[in-house]
């Protein structure tokens, strides 16, 4: 009864590893699909964030440009005003030679030097848009990047951690599975010693009694 009990339960702890180590492997593939599903979670937060910055440096640019506009305009009517005023002035005076070379070089600024002002201005505001939107970018793009680069190695080494543990599990049932398997082969082994043990003993009884 004992060697059946002992041969059941080496039968159970035999097909114990074929039946553990798929589980634990199939685990392990899932734990490495989750981490790269983390991991394209992470890009997306991150592009989607890149683009948020973007866009609200690109609504503050507008907003800038914007004012620039409503500054540029008010000051080519400061202009006009002080052009009409000047006008006045002079044309009071009765100087007429004055009046027109005023005129025409007034005309000539609010031609030529307001949309060359406004020109200025708008290639400044783009250039400090593009700064900024460059340096937004590439400093979420390091940081992001430092901070990718941490949870990788942290994933990795727990996937490293639970590979080494699932070996070890593995190698610990192949053990327990020779060892049991081991166990009825050793009762066998004991019983034909112990067998051949009854006939050296039987025979010498045998032969001491014929003598």
């Amino acid at each position: 009864v004992a060697v059946a009990v002992v041969e059941v339960v080496a039968v159970m702890v035999a097909k114990l590893p074929v039946a553990v180590v798929p589980v634990l492997l199939v685990a392990v593939e899932v734990v490495a699909v989750e981490v790269v599903a983390v991991r394209v979670a992470v890009l997306v937060v991150v592009l989607l964030s890149m683009l948020c910055v973007m866009v609200l440096v690109a609504a503050v640019a507008v907003a800038a440009m914007e004012v620039v506009a409503v500054l540029v305009a008010l000051l080519e009517v400061a202009v006009v005003l002080v052009l009409v005023v000047t006008v006045e002035v002079v044309a009071v005076e009765g100087e007429a030679v004055t009046v027109t070379v005023l005129v025409a070089v007034s005309v000539a600024v609010a031609v030529l030097v307001v949309p060359v002002v406004w020109v200025l201005v708008v290639a400044v505001a783009v250039l400090v848009v593009v700064v900024v939107m460059v340096t937004v970018s590439v400093v979420v793009v390091v940081v992001v990047s430092v901070v990718l680069v941490e949870v990788a190695v942290v994933l990795v080494v727990v996937l490293e951690t639970v590979t080494v543990l699932v070996e070890v599990l593995v190698v610990v049932l192949v053990l327990v599975t020779v060892a049991v398997v081991a166990v009825p082969v050793a009762v066998v082994v004991v019983e034909v010693v112990v067998l051949l043990a009854v006939l050296v003993v039987v025979v010498v009884l045998v032969v001491l009694v014929l003598v």
